[in-house]
């Protein structure tokens, strides 16, 4: 399944979706469940096959948020999302580090005064991340 605004491929229960952060110019694109070959092959108009080797090389963890020297960032899952209540959290943290991203790449820094563009830009990205399941 492919849809024009954003991109979704689903293939076997491994999901790659681009979500356009249109008010802040960006992308932040999610990777659930894909290999690393997998996940290159959506990528390869971005990344040389040595930048993304870089960027993955020593990834041990269950997640992982890389920003693309393009600006766009890439949040990447090894295994499903499932509803319970690690894997949300997991989600949620993940988010975290991308909305930090985005924001840190127009000066907003996390605080008092940014707390609510942070919450809302959070809550957009898990809500979609979980929509992809």
């Amino acid at each position: 399944m492919t849809m024009l605004n954003n991109l979704l491929i689903i293939n076997q229960n491994k999901m790659f979706k681009i979500l356009p952060i249109d008010v802040f110019s960006t992308d932040v694109v999610v990777s659930i469940n894909q290999s690393d070959d997998q996940l290159y092959d959506c990528l390869c108009h971005r990344f040389t096959r040595e930048q993304f080797d870089l960027a993955f090389d020593d990834w041990k963890s269950d997640a992982r948020t890389v920003t693309h020297s393009d600006g766009f960032i890439i949040v990447r899952f090894r295994g499903k999302i499932k509803k319970e209540p690690d894997t949300l959290g997991l989600v949620a943290h993940e988010a975290y580090h991308a909305a930090y991203a985005v924001l840190n790449k127009i000066g907003v820094q996390p605080g008092f005064e940014t707390e609510e563009v942070y919450a809302y830009l959070i809550q957009f990205l898990v809500r979609e991340i979980l929509k992809m399941k």
